[in-house]
């Protein structure tokens, strides 16, 4: 078999790979999305397969291309282009309120977290609920190993600047204000998912 054809069977592993993973995130938070929905990385926009109001979607990602691909494909969704990692860049565009907010596998690439949930938090409405997914550091360990030995990472993809545990997340999510009401794992361990609502 050529280098080539091993490319294209990589390229295809890998796609497999990160389809079942989008999926899997997109399973786990969908039983608890409610209302107007803020998707914070959305890439793809996976998660409006799981959504039966797409009008009620809006979604944010910090690549332009991606963006721009989403408000052709869904017209009925909004979509930004925004830096979250700016303070305040989030609700001086975006000047709306939402039911629940969404980061599926977004928290580990942000380099000031605290930021992002800080306007999080004053972008939910009251009753709001923030959810959360990532890697747990098996599942961030796994990851990389597959990726750099078997298929290797695709070109431009962001690393992940830090792994969280359960402690890791909890105090986050209390240090900006928000009550932990779930946390679990899912994909046999290897990812957490963990939301929060608003305190009373």
């Amino acid at each position: 078999m050529d280098m080539h054809s091993i490319n294209i069977i990589r390229f295809k592993l890998r796609h497999l790979q990160s389809e079942y993973l989008r999926r899997q995130r997109c399973s786990a938070a969908a039983p608890y999305i409610h209302g107007a929905i803020l998707d914070l990385g959305c890439d793809a926009a996976d998660l409006l397969r799981y959504i039966t109001n797409k009008s009620e979607y809006t979604g944010v990602d910090i690549r332009k291309e991606a963006v721009d691909a989403m408000n052709i494909n869904f017209p009925e969704s909004s979509f930004y282009c925004v830096d979250i990692c700016r303070n305040d860049q989030l609700i001086n565009r975006i000047q709306s309120r939402f039911d629940t907010i969404v980061l599926l596998a977004t928290i580990e690439h942000l380099q000031e977290p605290i930021v992002t949930l800080n306007q999080c938090y004053k972008m939910l409405k009251d009753g709001g609920t923030l959810i959360v997914t990532t890697p747990t550091s098996k599942g961030d360990k796994m990851m990389q190993f597959v990726q750099s030995r078997v298929w290797f990472m695709s070109q431009g993809e962001s690393p992940h600047l830090r792994t969280y545990n359960e402690r890791d997340l909890r105090q986050l999510f209390q240090q900006c204000g928000f009550s932990v009401e779930l946390y679990k794992r899912f994909v046999f361990g290897l990812n957490q998912l963990i939301i929060g609502s608003m305190k009373a």
